[in-house]
C-alpha cells in the first residue's frame, strides 16, 4: 500500500490476494545463488518452490484477476505489484501461458505498461524505469568495477 499511496496519492487502492507475490514456500528469503546451493540447476518457471506455489498456481491468480477487474473494465486499471507475479500477469494478459513469463523483463521500481484493445491480444508492453542521475552513475560505475574484476557477465 505505501507504494500505491506514493504513486498515486488521489487514487482509490484496492488490496488483492489475488496479487501477492510468487509464494516462495522454502526458498523464501534466499537468493538465487543459495536456491542453486540447496538445488542445482533449479529454475522456478519450470519448478516452482517446494512448500510454495508453481507457475500454474500463480497463472490461475492472475487470470483470476483479469477477469475480475481487467476484463469488463471502461477504465484502466493500474495494479501494483511484485517481479514474478508481474511478468506471469503480462502473458496472461497477452494469451500466454504462465510459464511464458520468464519472456518478460521486470526491473525494481519500475512502471510497466500492458495495452489491452477490445477484442485482440495486448497491444504494447513495455518496462519503463526512472533512475537518478547520481543512482544511474553510481550504477554504471558498480557494473564497470564489476566488469573490471570478474569480466563481463552477460551470457
Amino acid at each position: 500500500m505505501e507504494t500505491t499511496r506514493l504513486a498515486l496519492p488521489d487514487a482509490r487502492a484496492l488490496v488483492d490476494p489475488l496479487l501477492s507475490e510468487f509464494d516462495y514456500g522454502s526458498y523464501e528469503g534466499l537468493t538465487p545463488t543459495e536456491v542453486a546451493d540447496i538445488r542445482p540447476g533449479w529454475n522456478i518457471w519450470r519448478d516452482g518452490c517446494p512448500d510454495g506455489e508453481s507457475v500454474e498456481d500463480v497463472g490461475t491468480r492472475a487470470e483470476r484477476f483479469l477477469e475480475a477487474y481487467v476484463e469488463h473494465s471502461k477504465q484502466p486499471v493500474v495494479v501494483v505489484t511484485h517481479g514474478h507475479f508481474s511478468r506471469i500477469l503480462a502473458a496472461s494478459a497477452l494469451g500466454l501461458s504462465a510459464d511464458q513469463g520468464r519472456l518478460f523483463a521486470s526491473a525494481t521500481s519500475s512502471v510497466s505498461v500492458i495495452g489491452i484493445t477490445t477484442g485482440s491480444a495486448a497491444s504494447g508492453f513495455g518496462t519503463f524505469r526512472r533512475i537518478s542521475r547520481s543512482t544511474s552513475s553510481a550504477r554504471r560505475n558498480e557494473r564497470r568495477a564489476q566488469v573490471a574484476r570478474d569480466g563481463d557477465l552477460r551470457q
